[in-house]
């Protein structure tokens, strides 16, 4: 992406196989590569500072429990925690 290119959204078409590059696609049409700690800084800027964005590194386990599935999380510098999704 240029400096020049005034974009408020952009779409993630696709990742990069054996990379950490995901291929962007800008409201103009035009499409980018961009590296994923971009993405994060990117999106980390056009929010509220007050939110807070957490990764995972993996879904250790996962079942359906009263129509809500659970998940067991591995968070990435946060340790293992069980989340609920409805659906």
């Amino acid at each position: 992406m240029k400096d020049g290119d005034n974009v408020n959204r952009v779409k993630v078409t696709e990742k990069e196989a054996n990379s950490e590059q995901f291929v962007i696609k800008l409201e103009n049409g035009k499409k980018h590569l961009m590296e994923y700690h971009v993405l994060l800084d990117r999106y980390s800027k056009a929010n509220n500072e007050e939110d807070q964005m957490f990764t995972y590194s993996a879904i250790l386990d996962h079942r359906k429990r009263n129509r809500k599935w659970e998940e067991l999380v591995k968070w990435d510098g946060h340790g293992v925690e069980p989340t609920c999704v409805k659906p």
